[in-house]
């Protein structure tokens, strides 16, 4: 259960990183690393999604992956 916590503060870290990133290069017009950042925020949130879900199925056995 250590590492599923220390997955999602990394996960949680990454995105707000993601998110300073694309507002950094919004502001300096970068287009390309805009985009870059946002569809790595994206996939960093899909990935703490699944492990929320994860992680509630292992303490609640009625949920169903």
């Amino acid at each position: 259960m250590g590492k599923k916590l220390a997955l999602n503060v990394f996960y949680t870290v990454i995105i707000i990183v993601c998110g300073f990133g694309a507002y950094t290069s919004l502001q300096n017009e970068r287009w390309i690393w805009l985009v870059s950042f946002l569809m790595l925020g994206a996939l960093f949130v899909i990935a703490k999604i699944r492990l929320m879900k994860e992680v509630r199925a292992m303490e609640d056995p009625r949920i169903k992956k």
